[in-house]
């Protein structure tokens, strides 16, 4: 945002200077714009910081050691205007201090809903958490933005390899085994025990 905010102070000292050099209506205007970006930027920021929803419920609550994860995180977009933004994930495992930053980028509609996806990898068993930390919403022209802190944290429980295992059912089992199972699916494992 340093280098951005530079940029825009060299803009309006270059528009001042053409003002006083060359005095002309359209050079006028310029400076009008370049003088009240700030305010109308604050002012647009803050009415779409209130129409911006995110929602992590595209998470898996399991995966499987050695596989990728594919998360998706939804950013909805409650405003009559598009909005650019920068969502900040962390990952991380319970083993493991640090967690991995990950910025993702984009755009979305007026009054529409996006789903970025992202893919995590599931080397470690445990519990992995996944926080999206904030989202940066940015003005019409990306030179200022403003933060919107998200504390919505999603847990991934990372299991072992899954193998089939090989089990026999007879009398004695199926009888154990039926004293667990709701009514309605007895009547299924009955119908294809008997098949």
């Amino acid at each position: 945002m340093v280098k951005r905010i530079i940029g825009y102070l060299a803009v309006l000292i270059l528009t001042i200077y053409l003002f006083f050099m060359y005095n002309d209506t359209v050079i006028s205007g310029l400076l009008i714009f370049v003088i009240m970006y700030p305010l109308l930027s604050f002012w647009f920021l803050m009415i779409q910081r209130g129409k911006v929803g995110t929602d992590m419920t595209r998470i898996p609550s399991m995966g499987e050691e050695g596989k990728t994860i594919k998360a998706g995180i939804t950013v909805k977009n409650q405003s009559a205007w598009n909005m650019r933004y920068e969502a900040v994930i962390l990952v991380g495992n319970k083993i493991e201090e640090k967690k991995k930053q990950k910025r993702i980028r984009g755009v979305i509609q007026a009054e529409n809903v996006r789903t970025f996806w992202y893919e995590l990898p599931g080397n470690i068993c445990g519990s992995m958490e996944i926080t999206l930390n904030e989202i940066r919403i940015y003005d019409p022209l990306c030179i200022f933005y403003i933060r919107r802190r998200e504390a919505e944290t999603v847990f991934v429980k990372i299991m072992p390899e899954f193998e089939l295992m090989p089990v026999e059912i007879t009398r004695k089992n199926f009888k154990q085994m039926r004293k667990n199972i709701p009514v309605r699916k007895r009547e299924m494992i009955l119908l294809k025990f008997i098949r």
